[in-house]
């Protein structure tokens, strides 16, 4: 009887867990992980581009793959290759950006 009930309670708790995303969040979870390590990357371009004065990456383009998920990434590379770290315009814009993410997110959750 106590197997029963157990193998019962790994079941339910198997659909509970299976029912939390669904395919548009996976979809939506993609999107984010995907524009995250784009503009990781697009921000060490950036600092080895600053390096060798060769062509960069415009602000107004790492602001823009923030504010369209890549907000995580962006601040990560901002972190890693210590970029950026010190004008207060592009932190400033970058945190309008974080503002916009932030909304997609709820408009997100709010249209579930």
């Amino acid at each position: 009887m106590e197997k029963k009930a157990r193998q019962s309670f790994i079941s339910d708790s198997e659909n509970r867990t299976a029912n939390i995303l669904n395919k548009s969040d996976y979809i939506f979870l993609s999107w984010i992980c995907a524009i995250s390590v784009l503009s990781f990357l697009l921000v060490g371009y950036d600092k080895i581009q600053s390096a060798r004065s060769g062509r960069r990456v415009s602000e107004f383009q790492l602001c823009l793959i923030a504010a369209l998920g890549g907000w995580p990434g962006g601040f990560l590379g901002m972190l890693t290759f210590r970029h950026k770290t010190v004008k207060p315009g592009f932190k400033l814009k970058f945190a309008a950006a974080l503002l916009v993410w932030g909304g997609l997110i709820f408009a997100r959750q709010m249209w579930r």
